[in-house]
């Protein structure tokens, strides 16, 4: 029967209802597919054609294997290699930490954490952004479905049955829902795409009227036609019942697809519905997507499916300049929640070169993991970037992941739609993972370095408005960003993590679920009337105006609007190595009252609210500061008459959060506290302004002075500003009409 009394050992086999919960697994029992017993399982292999992965079909899988092997999680015990073992260990342990929070039909939770979307208890999000990684896991068929975690024995095999069955039965008491355009339109492609690389491992476990069941509940969430992301899931749930044979959605997943070629802005990246919205769902949602449509009914339109590749190869091209060192990458827009989920394309990608990209197969003609980016390069960036999450984002009382970037940040990273459940999807990386072979040369190929690691870099990526720049001497990637926007569907949630002129991967910033209100200047222009300040929401007009390894310039344009007022801000970025400065043209528009200008440097997380030290040279045309997490200044070049090492402390956000309660708490994404260098005019101004500072931030110490010094001198007018370095170079950049 598959059913599990209280108390006992669950077992894979045959299908039925179920009813029965376990005691908590680190008692030495289990929860719904976990059991206290290392007893063994057989399961079916699956095969292509009936779901499964490619290289599915072959023996039965084998009894119970332990998770175990030479690298842990948590602080204690990084990852020292990416191996099969380790990868399976790490995921494992993480899957059955938050099994114990899974109600006794295995279709929702109560992990720990704020909800907003679901109530405790009734959380799916957990159970259905894992079903990828189990699917994976089980695409294999000498891979085992019991697997020995120290929390007990997890049998995969029946937790995804045991979902299946009751997530989807209408009698149930916990049935996933059924909505127009709701939640589960978005798990839906991840319970398709799971059960598909499953295969009959899991559907041939299911009685007729489960299996139909399934069926029914997939299908419904198959009608959407929407102008964003959501496209992918329908396409991939309608692509896996055509797949199937089962009833399928054929007008609307023309229409979807069309939806999702319109989307498609060039140099591999689409962008978020029809606005210029370019961030991590084209790693996490677009290219892993549109690989589950390539495989399960790509055969449909090979043609499309080439296309797409390509389209993807082209988006890798640039990938590996996004990620500085020790697994760090500048946490940048929204759903940064999801971690290390942007580790999905990447591996994919190399899966479909080994898998589907051959002679006998699709046959390309290319790879679609470039040869720039080595096999080599993937594999080092994907161990340090889960060591990294796995380390500074786990939660050591309850072994899961927190909604935050990291156990001290602010919880205000997570956007109101994100509950406990939701971070799970940053194990979609295991999934890719999970579908190579236990023999794939990925698991022992030496490491190579990455691009910040051998050179610095300016890399400019014209689609979304993006500059990388890399310096290789801190490992440090500084993400510019002169035109990616943001849907207008949480814009309170989404201002700051797009509308700062710069982003860090060794430094936080300052966040809140509430930014049309509540703003800091960390890298932002603040224009303030009265009491009010502004701040940078929706970029404009962009240009890329020079670019070498070492200099870059970008010009800029955007619309700051404070207390009805509009302002015009041109802005030009001259970037040299680790530094850069910023020069804005302010324009009024239509007012002719008095306003006030600031604007900040990185914010520098701290430990404690008097760690860290502050420092200004004599004349305060420069500030410097340093915290736990790093050092940054700020220097005036232009206007700016005033120069203070942070704010003050009724304006920032710092210390613990109230418990399950938006915007309260520290607005830092790393740390409890901070510090925030900044410059302003201490005078009100009118008309039009031109203002310019000085900025640099780093996890590796530096010379201020040395570093302010390096600029000679910075002319600027209405149309064009020039800066000279001590080394007597110059960059040159105009301001856009």
């Amino acid at each position: 029967m598959g059913m599990s009394g209280s108390g006992g050992a669950a077992t894979s086999g045959g299908a039925g209802s179920d009813s029965g919960g376990q005691a908590n697994p680190g008692a030495g029992a289990s929860q719904g597919g976990v059991s206290g017993a290392p007893t063994g399982s057989s399961g079916g292999a699956g095969a292509p054609g009936t779901g499964g992965a490619a290289g599915a079909a072959g023996s039965p899988a084998m009894g119970g294997m332990s998770a175990g092997g030479s690298a842990g999680m948590g602080a204690d015990s990084p990852l020292k290699e990416l191996t099969l073992d380790s990868a399976k260990n790490l995921y494992f342990e993480h899957l059955a930490a938050g099994y114990k929070f899974v109600e006794a039909k295995g279709v929702n939770s109560g992990l720990p954490g704020r909800y907003s979307r679901w109530t405790k208890g009734k959380d799916p999000e957990f159970i259905t952004r894992n079903m990828e990684a189990m699917g994976a896991w089980l695409s294999r068929p000498a891979r085992p479905t019991m697997v020995n975690t120290t929390r007990g024995m997890l049998d995969v095999e029946e937790m995804m049955r045991k979902a299946l069955a009751n997530g989807t039965d209408p009698a149930s008491g916990v049935t996933w829902e059924t909505l127009d355009k709701g939640q589960l339109d978005v798990e839906s492609g991840s319970i398709a795409w799971g059960t598909f690389l499953a295969g009959t491992r899991v559907l041939s476990k299911l009685t007729p009227a489960q299996t139909t069941n399934l069926q029914n509940w997939l299908y419904n969430h198959t009608a959407g036609v929407v102008d964003q992301n959501w496209n992918d899931f329908y396409i991939v749930t309608n692509s896996f019942l055509k797949n199937q044979g089962w009833k399928s959605n054929a007008a609307t997943l023309t229409t979807d697809l069309g939806k999702i070629e319109s989307m498609f802005k060039g140099n591999g990246w689409y962008t978020d519905g029809a606005t210029h919205v370019f961030d991590e769902y084209n790693n996490t949602v677009f290219v892993p997507d549109a690989v589950a449509w390539s495989v399960m009914t790509g055969n449909d339109n090979p043609t499309q499916r080439a296309t797409n590749m390509m389209r993807v190869r082209r988006f890798l091209q640039d990938q590996p300049y996004f990620f500085g060192t020790g697994g760090m990458h500048p946490e940048f827009g929204r759903s940064t929640a999801y971690k290390s989920a942007r580790l999905t394309g990447l591996l994919i990608a190399y899966y479909i070169d080994r898998a589907y990209n051959t002679p006998d197969k699709w046959n390309l003609g290319f790879k679609v993991l470039p040869e720039t980016f080595t096999p080599g390069m993937l594999r080092r960036l994907v161990r340090q970037q889960l060591n990294y999450y796995f380390t500074n984002a786990l939660d050591p009382a309850s072994g899961l992941l927190v909604q935050s970037a990291t156990n001290a940040g602010s919880l205000d990273i997570a956007e109101d739609y994100i509950s406990p459940g939701s971070v799970s999807w940053a194990v979609r990386a295991f999934g890719p993972l999970f579908l190579l072979a236990d023999d794939d040369p990925f698991w022992s190929t030496p490491e190579d370095p990455l691009p910040v690691e051998t050179a610095d870099y300016n890399q400019w990526l014209a689609t979304p408005g993006l500059l990388l720049s890399g310096t290789k001497s801190t490992g440090n990637v500084v993400l510019f960003n002169a035109g990616s926007t943001f849907s207008t569907a949480h814009t309170d949630s989404y201002i700051l993590k797009y509308g700062k002129f710069a982003y860090s991967s060794q430094l936080g910033f300052a966040v809140a679920n509430d930014s049309l209100t509540w703003r800091n200047p960390d890298n932002a222009l603040q224009i303030g009337v009265g009491t009010a300040w502004g701040h940078r929401d929706e970029p404009g007009a962009f240009a890329s105006q020079a670019n070498t390894p070492t200099s870059a310039v970008l010009s800029l344009k955007h619309r700051q609007t404070v207390g009805g007022n509009n302002f015009d801000v041109r802005t030009i970025i001259f970037v040299k190595n680790e530094f850069h400065v910023r020069v804005n043209k302010v324009t009024p528009v239509g007012f002719a009252g008095t306003y006030q200008l600031r604007e900040g440097g990185f914010a520098i997380g701290r430990s404690a609210a008097n760690s860290g030290t502050a420092m200004q040279d004599a004349a305060k045309t420069w500030s410097y500061d340093s915290g736990a997490e790093g050092f940054g200044m700020v220097g005036a070049l232009k206007t700016y008459d005033s120069v203070l090492p942070d704010l003050a402390a009724n304006e920032k956000r710092e210390g613990a959060a109230t418990a399950g309660v938006f915007n309260t708490g520290t607005a830092h994404t790393r740390y409890q506290y901070y510090a925030l260098p900044y410059v302003k005019t201490s005078a009100a101004h009118s008309g039009e302004q031109i203002v310019a500072l000085l900025v640099r931030g780093s996890k590796v110490a530096f010379d201020p002075a040395a570093t302010f010094a390096t600029v000679k001198s910075l002319v600027a007018d209405a149309t064009k500003a020039t800066i000279t370095f001590s080394d007597n170079s110059t960059l040159e950049g105009t301001f856009l009409p």
